[in-house]
């Protein structure tokens, strides 16, 4: 599914595409609903009870979410990975890997070789727990693994699990796969440790006010804190992504710029853009984790050609992808952790459940 499918799909979960073609498709989904949800209860109540749950010798913290698309993860992943290194721990990552396999690319360039060996070791495997298990046979050291989208992966038992909910599109329109994005009921939040509402600086204070009183009421006392997606600034593509960045996101302003995205959420991220720059004259988006083929470097350098000063890219997909390298300005992200609010909430939460 490309870029353009996944978004008139969007609009027909939505409700966003009318028309007698929408309103059959939507038909058809809300039928397949109910059969996807009791699928998913009768997984989950087997896991809850132990069916075939594995233990690693090493504490697991899964990093994951409810809905389909893009809440986030991967740049959390990433800040938790640097925290657990700067206070002395050894930790890895399991990852299943998805489609172009960009996010364990991405993850492990951010943390360069220290003695011949990543700092973070990575398995990309769809077998979380042969994954572990291979990693801790080469990496003894290993003390703690980020398990990356692991909420509904359920045979490998986490420790801690930190849930994200994306504030611009939290609830998957209401609805199940496949009429909505929601994975699994809502009511599978009742199994998060944390739940981490991402990008809340796109939202309303009432609007956040309102979902986390959604959550509060089907998982009563579930933790919630808030987090923000920034942009942090400007890389050249073959600047190593350990390396500073190159430029201020300032430089964009003023300028006519070329959007190209493979993100589970394009629409935050070009907002980001529209905030920082003075005109988007086109926005591609490849789909969410999908690379830049022949035709996305076709519309790209024709827009090029025409009338853009910069081309803006999300780091998460590398300018290499594209057949013809192009060593203009990416995007880098960074999170801004809103750390008096974490404490806020927790309190919020912890006076709910007296």
């Amino acid at each position: 599914m490309n870029g353009t499918t996944e978004q008139y799909m969007l609009g027909v979960m939505s409700g966003e595409q009318r028309g007698f073609g929408p309103s059959l498709l939507r038909g058809a989904m809300s039928i397949a609903e109910p059969f996807y949800k009791a699928a998913m209860w009768h997984r989950n109540y087997h896991y809850d009870h132990g069916w075939r749950v594995h233990r690693l010798p090493r504490q697991v913290i899964s990093v994951g979410n409810i809905t389909v698309g893009g809440t986030g993860k991967t740049p959390v992943v990433r800040w938790l990975c640097d925290r657990l290194l700067q206070s002395g721990h050894h930790p890895a990552v399991l990852t299943r890997g998805f489609r172009s396999a960009d996010e364990p690319r991405m993850l492990g360039s951010f943390f360069a070789a220290d003695a011949g060996k990543p700092r973070v070791a990575i398995a990309v495997n769809s077998d979380r727990v042969a994954g572990g298990k291979q990693l801790l046979a080469d990496r003894p050291e290993i003390d703690v693994m980020l398990m990356d989208d692991g909420f509904q992966y359920r045979r490998l038992h986490r420790d801690f699990d930190l849930v994200l909910v994306n504030a611009a599109q939290p609830f998957g329109f209401g609805h199940v796969h496949p009429r909505g994005l929601l994975r699994e009921s809502l009511r599978g939040l009742r199994r998060a440790t944390v739940v981490l509402l991402t990008r809340v600086d796109g939202v309303s204070a009432d609007a956040l006010q309102d979902i986390e009183q959604k959550i509060q009421a089907v998982a009563p006392g579930v933790a919630m804190f808030r987090c923000s997606h920034q942009l942090a600034g400007l890389r050249r593509a073959d600047t190593p992504a350990d390396q500073p960045m190159d430029a201020d996101i300032t430089e964009l302003a003023g300028k006519r710029v070329i959007v190209l995205c493979g993100l589970g959420d394009p629409a935050s991220f070009e907002q980001q853009i529209r905030q920082n720059c003075g005109q988007i004259v086109r926005s591609i988006r490849t789909g969410d984790h999908r690379p830049a083929d022949g035709r996305t470097a076709e519309h790209y350098q024709c827009a090029r050609r025409r009338h853009c000063h910069h081309r803006k890219r999300l780091a998460k997909h590398r300018v290499g992808q594209l057949p013809h390298r192009d060593p203009r300005l990416a995007c880098g992200y960074a999170n801004s952790i809103c750390g008096r609010r974490w404490t806020e909430t927790a309190q919020c939460n912890r006076n709910t459940t007296k």
